[in-house]
């Protein structure tokens, strides 16, 4: 059973619009997929033979180079969020024409969320719910032999006689699990392409977010301090295949747990040898408040990304920040002080659900005179309504929203 993954092709991560003496700068952060890259490190280990396909454009070039490549395996595996699928849905469309008896397994977010719209609407063999690691593996195996009961396969749906079976979703897996992850493997990533290497130290968030689109919002898990060092480690040898010297970490709050990060730091100081790169990391206003965990941790970021979202102090209550917006200065002062100013950096959001104009004009002055008392840069988006967030499913519960407005999207 040789698998291909299909990748590549997607929109940059996240986009700000930041202020510098009033001249708006785009900032683009362009990950690869983790997803297909773990998943794919994962497989290796399981001694699954796979490739990872990276997908540059949707030129007629590109698209035949990348059916000539469906041709050398018995699957293609896809993981998608919502934003991605009606690209996704257009890739696998292309390739069941010319490859008619090639599986087609999808995963991710919006397979997670909507697998049975997708198996009534399109030609995808099997969805896979929820994290992946041991199950695709196993379904995998499965379609290898085509022997066993595919009912213990957790986290999987697919078409049967005219309809969609699913069987119980798959355990998110432990801290201890998270650690016993195979380091990701880039050593396939085309060079120049992106900007920095990613890796993950946790999953989940461990506070209240009603933002993001993450499966578990209320489970939080995380790597150990030597996990996280040995994650570092290894992605440093793939700098040269990106366009940064610095590692980012994709976690929603790097620094919850607060001794879990001050152990990290000895571990990485005992062995600072050995590593050449810094850190970009998110994490929560209130853990820098005292200066300690910055002044550990400084030597070895080069950015800290906060959220605080909300520029005035109803509207932190509102969303359950948990703090206010002279904590957000405190944190500027404070961190200020162990590394470089522009080093720091504050994302703000306007539009959120219940905000008035007024008070998004707030956030936006705010923002603004962050910046321009403590030389921060701060950053502000528009809110989007993402999949997997709390604020959408709300919606989605209440028949708001249909999965069928991801089908068309453009691409």
């Amino acid at each position: 059973m040789k698998a291909l993954f299909i990748t590549g092709y997607t929109e940059p991560d996240s986009s700000y619009l930041y202020q510098n003496d009033h001249i708006q700068v785009q900032s683009h952060e362009k990950l690869p997929d983790i997803s297909a890259y773990l998943l794919s490190s994962v497989l290796n280990k399981n001694h699954v033979e796979n490739e990872i396909f990276e997908l540059n454009s949707f030129q007629e070039d590109e698209i035949k180079r990348m059916i000539q490549a469906c041709g050398n395996f018995d699957c293609v595996l896809i993981s998608s969020n919502s934003l991605q699928w009606a690209t996704n849905k257009r890739i696998i469309d292309k390739v069941r024409k010319e490859h008619k008896g090639i599986t087609v397994i999808v995963g991710g977010i919006h397979p997670t969320l909507f697998d049975e719209h997708i198996l009534n609407t399109t030609t995808v063999d099997f969805c896979v719910r929820g994290e992946a690691e041991k199950s695709l593996a196993m379904l995998l195996g499965w379609l290898r032999k085509k022997k066993g009961d595919l009912s213990t396969i957790p986290g999987i749906s697919y078409k049967g006689d005219g309809e969609v079976v699913r069987y119980g979703d798959a355990k998110p897996l432990r801290d201890k699990e998270l650690d016993q992850l195979p380091c990701i493997d880039y050593s396939s990533l085309p060079r120049g392409k992106y900007s920095h290497i990613p890796i993950e130290t946790s999953r989940g968030d461990a506070y209240y977010n009603p933002f993001d689109e993450i499966p578990h919002h209320k489970l939080w898990r995380a790597m150990s301090p030597t996990g996280i060092y040995e994650g570092i480690r290894k992605a440093q040898e793939y700098l040269d295949r990106v366009n940064s010297d610095y590692v980012y970490i994709i976690d929603e709050h790097f620094t919850a747990k607060e001794k879990r990060i001050f152990d990290f730091a000895k571990v990485m100081r005992k062995n600072r040898a050995k590593i050449e790169t810094k850190i970009i990391f998110k994490t929560r206003c209130t853990d820098f408040l005292y200066g300690s965990l910055a002044e550990y941790i400084g030597e070895f970021t080069h950015k800290i990304i906060m959220e605080p979202i909300c520029g005035y102090n109803r509207g932190l209550m509102r969303i359950k920040r948990g703090y206010t917006t002279e904590v957000i200065e405190d944190t500027a002062r404070i961190l200020s002080r162990y590394i470089p100013a522009d080093s720091i950096e504050y994302r703000f959001m306007t539009g959120i659900p219940g905000e008035t104009e007024k008070e998004a004009d707030r956030t936006v002055k705010f923002a603004g005179n962050l910046q321009d008392k403590y030389g921060v840069n701060t950053g502000i988006i528009q809110f989007s309504l993402l999949p997997g967030s709390i604020y959408f499913r709300e919606k989605y519960e209440k028949g708001e929203i249909h999965p069928s407005i991801f089908d068309e999207l453009a691409v």
